[in-house]
């Protein structure tokens, strides 16, 4: 018993040293590393957004920027019901009156409230001039949402061995060193701030396209979600001209040349390379207009301007290239009008061999086996190749036009009839040997009717034997 009693009081005094010295060491070390890492922050730590910024380096005229809050018409949510950030948006005020580029703002605001000192070099401002923060070399300025304080860092002079700079925080009447390179990560450009997208709009909300080149000029307008080449009722490949719509939504400017623009002809404008009018939902209209080439080495650019402000500036040669395109080009060329899922059956022949197939789930057997193919992928590559094959380089080619003989189409190789569970009839495409240089083949699902000329990488998953697809 009195053995007993002496384990519990010797646990218990164990028990308040461990208790004892995890509350000296540990959390105390603890609550002291935070104290100085917060002591470190150059600026106050807040969870209020910044609204309001201004970069001003020294003898240059102020970037002043202002957050926008955009209107929402329901409270957003992420997928585990927590509030997100309201979304916003970032106006340039001067300099220019543009649009901001959030992403950039972004990394500055981050760089503000991460930014750290290293020393503080004195405890007063007697000596502000002698660091060259009475007329600092670059000055950053903000404010939060609903404070009309003034705060900011202003950088001095850098340190003999130029790792680090002089500061001040405005409101703290102290001299800091801090790292040389908060200074770079600050100090941005008007071109770094501003949204550099060609076009704001939305691709989706663009109705109709007309373009006019030196090579080509064509309209094209929306209907009931699909679009149609005009006056002649053309279906357009729907993926293509939607691509078309977004290259300068995706795009982006490389400079300026004049904020407005004033002097067209020296830059070419007045006579356009290519001119693309994008007309939107709301009845307004957005012309990009090419100019004159420019010449750097092996990089080419282009002038080009815009109707939402004038500006005239430059844009990377294949931007332009993206947007030269043909009516061929974008054409719905597709050949067939069903998906891979659909087909259910296929049967393959190449020469004298001939395997019929049988889809279960998403898997394929050979008719009247049960063993699994290990490669029905091969299977799935030429389903998907015949579904999506989308005729290139020239139109279709009929029956008794002089290019016919040219196409070979009666030299069949390949056929592959695929079935399907509802009552569509099943579908027999006969194709050529495909080029081993070009990997084109020409194809026809009409008895040698119509001759297509489309890529053939699928055909070298026809198999030899069985066990081509079994092992």
């Amino acid at each position: 018993m009195k053995f007993f009693r002496k384990a519990v009081i010797l646990g218990a005094v164990l028990v308040i040293a461990g208790g004892a010295y995890w509350f000296f060491e540990i959390k105390k070390k603890k609550e002291k590393a935070e104290v100085e890492k917060k002591e470190a922050m150059l600026v106050e730590q807040s969870d209020i957004p910044i609204v309001k910024l201004s970069l001003a380096p020294k003898g240059g005229e102020p970037i002043i920027l202002e957050r926008i809050e955009k209107e929402v018409d329901d409270l957003e949510e992420t997928g585990g019901g927590e509030e997100i950030e309201e979304p916003h948006e970032w106006n340039i005020l001067s300099p220019v009156e543009t649009g901001g580029d959030k992403y950039s703002i972004g990394s500055v605001i981050r760089s503000i409230k991460d930014s750290r000192r290293e020393d503080v070099i004195y405890e007063n401002l007697d000596k502000m001039e002698e660091y060259g923060l009475g007329d600092p070399g670059f000055l950053i300025t903000f404010f939060y949402e609903g404070d009309e304080t003034e705060h900011g860092i202003a950088f001095g002079v850098k340190s003999l061995d130029g790792k680090k700079i002089f500061a001040r925080v405005l409101g703290k009447d102290k001299i800091f060193s801090i790292p040389v390179d908060l200074l770079g990560t600050l100090n941005r450009s008007l071109f770094d701030m501003r949204d550099k997208r060609i076009a704001g709009f939305d691709p989706a909300d663009v109705v109709s396209v007309s373009l006019v080149s030196m090579i080509e000029a064509f309209m094209l307008e929306k209907e009931n979600d699909e679009w149609y080449f005009q006056p002649e009722g053309i279906k357009a490949s729907k993926a293509r001209v939607e691509m078309y719509a977004g290259s300068l939504s995706w795009g982006s400017f490389v400079s300026v040349e004049e904020e407005k623009g004033e002097d067209f002809i020296r830059y070419g404008l007045n006579a356009p390379r290519v001119m693309v009018n994008f007309k939107l939902e709301d009845d307004s209209n957005f012309m990009f207009v090419v100019g004159d080439m420019i010449e750097e080495g092996e990089a080419r650019f282009f002038y080009a301007t815009r109707t939402s402000d004038d500006m005239i500036f430059q844009v990377q040669a294949d931007l332009v290239s993206r947007l030269l395109k043909t009516k061929f080009e974008l054409k719905d060329r597709r050949i067939f009008d069903f998906t891979a899922d659909e087909v259910t059956e296929i049967t393959l022949e190449k020469e004298d061999k001939s395997f019929h197939l049988v889809r279960e789930g998403k898997s394929w057997k050979f008719e009247g086996m049960e063993e699994k193919l290990e490669r029905d992928y091969r299977i799935d590559n030429i389903v998907r190749g015949i579904a999506e094959a989308e005729y290139e380089q020239v139109d279709p080619v009929k029956r008794g036009s002089s290019e016919y003989d040219e196409t070979g189409i009666e030299n069949i190789f390949y056929t592959a009839i695929l079935f399907f569970d509802d009552e569509k009839s099943p579908v027999t495409v006969t194709m050529t040997e495909r080029d081993e240089e070009t990997n084109k083949i020409w194809l026809t699902p009409d008895n040698g009717e119509t001759a297509y000329f489309t890529s053939g990488y699928f055909v070298s998953n026809f198999p030899e034997t069985k066990e081509d697809y079994l092992e």
